[in-house]
């Protein structure tokens, strides 16, 4: 796997200088965690953009930070975006070592077409689309491809069922449904029985209420 590099700068606190640096097209960052004290830095905002976008929160980043003699491996943690543009405004990067096991979130992706889906018979329904896991740093995946081809109706999935490259813990909960493939006539009859139980409450509650006026009026 092709590493993913960053290079940053460091930065000074002080009052007004992260909406100039943001005017600027550069993103304050904090660098703490392992073996390191807490570093401000700013990072120019179109390199961060790319490397988020490949990196996410589960793949190593190597931080090269000024003249340092050497790149800290990280992870992007705390990414706060601007509500409007979605850009990132501040990003905190965990410190890690590389012989130290460290947790991070995968996403979960479904692939192939189980045959119920492919005839139109069944439905495939996602449960949970991520999963925590511990690992080396070195062992960390982008995502968690889990193989549906051969699920059959009414069968399904669990966090117990995955499988996960060696060296990879998976401490998500395993009861938790991630796939399953059920009769489409059956979802949308119970889409349907969901309504008809919603609308009796709604009933109900009117007539509790004229019920109290009457009483009143009495």
């Amino acid at each position: 796997m092709e590493q993913i590099e960053l290079t940053a700068a460091e930065r000074e606190i002080k009052k007004g200088a992260a909406k100039r640096l943001r005017r600027e097209g550069k993103v304050p960052a904090m660098l703490y965690g392992h073996g390191v004290e807490n570093l401000p830095l700013q990072i120019e905002i179109l390199d961060l953009k790319r490397t988020l976008a490949r990196a996410g929160a589960s793949q190593l980043i190597h931080l090269q930070v000024g003249d340092a003699p050497s790149a800290q491996p990280v992870l992007a943690r705390e990414i706060q975006r601007d509500v409007l543009s979605g850009d990132p405004i501040h990003v905190d990067f965990l410190a890690v070592s590389m012989t130290e096991r460290i947790t991070a979130e995968v996403t979960i992706v479904l692939v192939g077409e189980p045959a119920a889906v492919a005839t139109g018979e069944g439905l495939l329904l996602q449960g949970t689309n991520s999963v925590e896991i511990e690992c080396l740093p070195s062992d960390l995946i982008p995502s968690l491809e889990v193989d549906v081809t051969d699920l059959e109706l009414n069968s399904a999935i669990y966090v117990e069922d995955l499988q996960p490259p060696e060296g990879i813990t998976i401490l998500s909960d395993p009861q938790e449904l991630v796939a399953q493939v059920v009769y489409e006539e059956v979802l949308e009859e119970e889409v349907e029985e969901e309504l008809l139980i919603e609308e009796p409450t709604e009933v109900e509650v009117i007539a509790r209420g004229r019920t109290a006026e009457e009483e009143k009026e009495k």
